[in-house]
């Protein structure tokens, strides 16, 4: 067998119907979900929050080899990362995003998207340099198997990185119960971590001594709306960047009430 197997999308049996149900809704709002990472005032703030999740990695050697991302969507950290990583492999359960993601990826170094559930796509063992998990975890049940197969494609020493929505923020927790009823677009399925949740999970499942940061005050909300005219955002987003970049140097207290998400970095010992 290749790196992956050629029958990676007939596994539905053992899919949980919350993720049943999560994968049709992606399928349903593959294209509008997509638009995140085209539209200037989402794909700015995207991409920024990109490069702080993998950025630990490319300080310490400069290159991210091989990826898999977990939970790609619609494949755009296969462009935006392009001549960063040797080999990227992006795994979705929904159909919509990967067919998406191999249209607008189109020309992306040495990228192949995949569809399936990551507890089942049968992937080579010891693939990965690093694993990108991107707000995945929390639509995703069985997480001890999610991490177990983590761990079976990462090389040793291979890195675990990401980012996830946290329940500090009673404001922001609000704003999602209430999207959740009235946006047919969004899940309501959803699990948001506390710091201690998360990092009981990533250690112990044999990430080693990971790195747990709050992450965002004023842009995140600019990640998940597409917000026009774009000479506004040009004008606001900037304000909004250095803002938090100021929070998080001066006024870290402030993010343990306040933050949207927490950035997580991890070696993973085999």
């Amino acid at each position: 067998m290749g790196d992956v197997s050629e029958h990676h999308n007939d596994m539905r049996g053992t899919e949980p119907g919350r993720e049943a149900r999560d994968r049709r809704l992606f399928n349903k709002i593959s294209k509008e979900y997509a638009q995140k990472d085209v539209v200037f005032s989402s794909r700015i703030a995207r991409e920024k929050r990109l490069l702080k999740i993998v950025n630990p990695v490319l300080e310490k050697y400069g290159h991210l080899g091989t990826i898999v991302d977990i939970g790609c969507g619609a494949g755009a950290a296969a462009r935006v990362l392009s001549g960063k990583y040797g080999r990227y492999f992006g795994i979705d359960h929904s159909e919509g995003l990967i067919a998406v993601a191999g249209v607008d990826s189109k020309g992306s170094d040495n990228a192949e998207f995949i569809v399936g559930d990551i507890k089942e796509v049968p992937i080579r063992e010891s693939i990965a340099d690093t694993i990108l998990a991107v707000g995945v975890f929390h639509h995703m049940s069985f997480l001890d198997d999610v991490i177990d197969k983590v761990r079976w494609i990462a090389k040793p020493g291979a890195y675990l990185v990401g980012i996830e929505p946290v329940r500090v923020n009673p404001i922001v927790q609000s704003l999602r119960w209430v999207r959740g009823f009235c946006d047919s677009a969004y899940s309501k399925e959803q699990h948001f971590f506390t710091m201690k949740e998360l990092t009981g999970l990533l250690v112990s499942h044999g990430v080693n001594q990971p790195v747990l940061r709050y992450y965002g005050v004023f842009a995140p909300p600019f990640e998940k709306v597409v917000i026009k005219p774009e000479a506004v955002v040009k004008r606001i987003f900037p304000i909004a960047s250095m803002l938090d970049n100021f929070i998080s140097e001066k006024m870290p207290w402030l993010l343990r009430i306040a933050a949207w998400d927490v950035v997580f970095e991890g070696k993973i010992i085999k």
